[in-house]
């Protein structure tokens, strides 16, 4: 039997097939992927706080804010939507996580929020268990600018959608938010498995097998470990469909596939089905902060006042000034 099939690898071999895959390499780990055409952009924006007249404050964009222990940081968490697919718009989600800040109380954070349902726009990241015109939402969502107004936020600057939350370790003090949208594969959704139509074939995703199918015929099965590597196949076809499916998978190279095998090198992770098969999209971004030594946060807010502005202020310190160093005088003369 062993001698049959290595005869028939060898003629099949040789034969010019009409259908193979797409050029994927299965020894090795699956390029990053590209988000152009994803339709969701996130991006994660450093803010400072800004001193205006009469003790008011204001939050203002600052790429070079940096921050002290103890004192707030200031960032906001944006999300573009920009005609995804249907299939990158029915599985994206929202994860935002942090370090070395105060989000202990946050409930929004270090959880999968949904992004099904959104129209295209701009939306601001916005944690649980805040209160929308009176109603408690107890899970994170996204809002536009003009919802903004009405959510009250303990969490929100001056009622906008940028943070104020204390630093606590600035070795670490970092924020990361990304928009991620992949197939949906066993183990890693909830479903027991999954059926991708590819050319001629029916690929049967399980958790710790792929089944490929064509014409309802099933040619082999692959067992696979929990790191996605072949372990071994069992044929349930001809030597020759067996074969095509190889060379399928190579891209017309059977003997790449066949050698991969063998070696205990073809890995058919989901990350690799999902590049092969599927599609695995994400937009990240993230922020960090630098040490500042002064007990404030710095940026934009510091404001130093040239001639001719604030005249009464001035003018004031400078007849203080003056009466103070003429009653030093006048004590010294007297001694």
């Amino acid at each position: 039997m062993k001698k049959l099939f290595a005869i028939a690898l060898a003629i099949v071999m040789t034969l010019s097939l009409a259908s193979v895959a797409s050029a994927f390499d299965w020894g090795s780990a699956p390029p990053k992927t590209d988000d152009q055409n994803f339709g969701y952009k996130v991006s994660v924006t450093k803010y400072a706080r800004k001193t205006g007249a009469m003790g008011s404050s204001s939050a203002v964009e600052d790429p070079n804010a940096n921050a002290v222990n103890g004192a707030d940081v200031y960032f906001a968490i944006k999300v573009v939507i920009n005609d995804p697919s249907n299939d990158s718009e029915k599985n994206a989600y929202l994860k935002v996580t942090a370090d070395g800040i105060g989000l202990n109380a946050l409930q929004g954070f270090n959880t999968n929020l949904p992004l099904t349902g959104l129209a295209d726009g701009t939306y601001y990241f916005v944690p649980g268990a805040k209160y929308n015109n009176g109603d408690p939402v107890l899970s994170p969502f996204l809002a536009t600018a003009s919802q903004l107004g009405s959510i009250s936020n303990t969490f929100f600057y001056n009622n906008s959608p940028v943070f104020a939350l204390r630093c606590l370790d600035t070795e670490s003090a970092k924020v990361t938010a990304k928009v991620v949208s992949e197939s949906q594969l066993p183990p890693d959704s909830n479903v027991a498995s999954v059926d991708i139509s590819q050319g001629d074939y029916i690929i049967r995703v399980y958790s710790d097998t792929v089944e490929f199918y064509k014409n309802s015929t099933l040619i082999a099965t692959f067992a696979r470990n929990n790191d996605g590597k072949v372990t071994g196949v069992t044929n349930s076809s001809t030597a020759q469909d067996v074969m095509e499916l190889y060379r399928w998978l190579g891209a017309g190279n059977v003997d790449t596939v066949y050698q991969l095998i063998k070696d205990g090198k073809f890995y058919m992770s989901n990350k690799n089905l999902r590049a092969a098969f599927g599609w695995s999209y994400e937009s990240k971004a993230s922020i960090t902060w630098t040490a500042n030594s002064n007990p404030v946060i710095t940026g934009p807010s510091v404001t130093i006042p040239k001639t001719g502005e604030n005249a009464s202020v001035i003018g004031f310190a400078m007849i203080m000034a003056a009466v103070i160093a003429a009653a030093a005088a006048v004590r010294k003369a007297r001694v």
